[in-house]
């Protein structure tokens, strides 16, 4: 998500004659679902397990449904989960 926005940013400023900003990363973690209700990873630099994780896993993906397509978009995503 991250890249992907800063490559939009620039792909913007290239065309409106701008000089591009270069890309920094920001590590704050990463989630990985095993299952509907488990998952494993390491959020700001702290591990964390099962329904947590699981959680955070989603909580993550409905965030990027949002920043994409808006309110509505990330609301028909978590209807469709219930």
């Amino acid at each position: 998500m991250q890249q992907g926005e800063s490559v939009a940013k620039n792909i913007k400023r290239i065309l409106n004659g701008e000089s591009t900003e270069e890309f920094e990363y920001v590590d704050r973690g990463t989630v990985c679902s095993l299952g509907s209700h488990d998952g494993v990873g390491m959020v700001f630099g702290k591990p964390i397990a099962g329904k947590k994780a699981a959680f955070m896993k989603k909580v993550i993906d409905t965030r990027a449904v949002f920043k994409i397509g808006g309110i509505g978009l990330a609301f028909k995503k978590v209807n469709s989960r219930l």
